[in-house]
């Protein structure tokens, strides 16, 4: 009965953490939804709003119109985020002649669905960016990662911004297992069952890696208070770049960064003038 015991038990653990990782891969793509503050709601207001299918997801995704220019911007916001949550940058853009375009992410803000994923991000930028012809590209944390791997594989724009990115995927991956009581030695085993279920290696998001391949003038902003990514991640793009510029700022954190007056005329001023 022990010898029987002892040999069923590597089944046994082998079948419980391949469960495991199958919860914590679909965790990983199911965002939280929050409210949106008065200020966002004002710019839902504002803002033509168009639902776009978008072939290479198969999915319809909520699309918001700010202004009108043949000047265009596309804002790309951040995981469990909103393209309202930069309604303060897209006044000052307004302003300043540009016609704003976001969106809400599949299973974020306006969007339906359940879950959500860096490569259809990535996919959506680039059907965008086809349909619209931008000039610039702002993008804020995962949505400043996939705007740098979109580049990187082509994506035409004359300038873009990445605002808190993540260089090293295994960051995020290594706070999300402590955010879920997970062992971080599961990382390697976490990305071969991802690449499994859903056909992409998370290597392709190192930051300095898209860097690399990347020719246009890049703002890189991120504060140095920074809890989800740290802010070593901007000096480690930057380094890769071509013609980078790294702007680091102080008691901002991840998210307070977007409403910050003065960062938003320092984004304006690059766009302008670099």
């Amino acid at each position: 009965m022990v010898k029987y015991i002892s040999n069923i038990r590597p089944l046994f653990n082998f079948f419980t953490e391949n469960y495991l990782l199958n919860k914590l891969v679909e965790k990983f793509i199911t965002p939280q939804k929050f409210s949106a503050s008065k200020r966002e709601i004002m710019f839902y207001k504002s803002a033509k709003q168009k639902n776009v299918f978008i072939p290479s997801i198969n999915k319809t995704i909520m699309v918001y119109e700010y202004g009108y220019s043949k000047s265009k911007c596309l804002l790309i916001h951040g995981w469990s985020g909103r393209g309202s949550q930069f309604y303060a940058l897209a006044d000052k853009l307004l302003e300043n002649g540009k016609m704003i375009v976001s969106f809400d992410a599949p299973a974020h803000g306006n969007s339906k669905g359940k879950s959500s994923s860096m490569d259809e991000f990535v996919k959506i930028i680039e059907f965008l960016n086809i349909a619209y012809k931008f000039d610039v590209a702002i993008g804020h944390s995962i949505g400043a990662m996939a705007l740098l791997l979109s580049t990187a594989n082509g994506s035409k724009f004359d300038k873009i911004v990445s605002i808190a990115a993540t260089n090293n995927i295994d960051e995020i991956l290594e706070k999300f297992l402590i955010g879920n009581n997970s062992n971080i030695n599961l990382i390697p085993k976490f990305k071969k069952q991802f690449k499994i279920k859903h056909k992409t290696d998370l290597e392709v998001y190192n930051g300095e890696e898209c860097a690399k391949k990347i020719k246009i003038p890049t703002l890189i902003i991120h504060d140095s208070q920074d809890k989800p990514a740290d802010v070593s991640s901007a000096y480690e793009i930057r380094q890769h770049l071509e013609k980078g510029e790294v702007l680091v700022t102080y008691n901002l954190g991840h998210t307070r960064i977007l409403k910050n007056n003065k960062i938003n005329n320092h984004i304006i001023n690059f766009i302008k003038h670099v």
